[in-house]
């Protein structure tokens, strides 16, 4: 098993679970790093192409390709992407443009809170 059993439908549900944790956890999550030169750009948001697919082959076939596993590039996970038909930008030195909105479920919590108080405070100030 290697990136050729990579799918377009798990490169998307791994870009879906992306977006739902955050670039950073997302990668911390699956024990990768930043990406050194390639990012899939999907919707204007940038993600680290190498932990895509090692997440996508989980999404494909229900095994985590982990990072070192297998060797990011032009030749492999670069092509693997393209030849699904996703973008993918290459360079020297990666630029974090818009990084992937994020909500956590802590986040989440503390704007109830605040709410509450706020609704709270209005109550008890009239």
């Amino acid at each position: 098993m290697g990136l050729g059993d990579v799918t377009r439908a798990g490169v998307l549900a791994a870009v879906e679970e992306c977006q739902y944790l955050g670039r950073e956890n997302f990668r911390r999550r699956y024990g990768f790093g930043r990406a050194m030169a390639y990012e899939l750009v999907l919707d204007e948001n940038r993600y680290d192409s190498k932990a895509i697919a090692g997440v996508a082959h989980l999404y494909s076939v229900g095994d985590l390709l982990p990072a070192d596993g297998f060797s990011g590039g032009a030749r492999t996970v670069a092509h693997r992407l393209r030849a699904l038909g996703f973008t993918v930008e290459d360079g020297t030195a990666v630029t974090y443009g818009p990084q992937v909105p994020q909500t956590t479920c802590a986040t989440r919590k503390l704007l109830n809170r605040c709410r509450i108080r706020a609704r709270a405070m209005k109550w008890f100030s009239a």
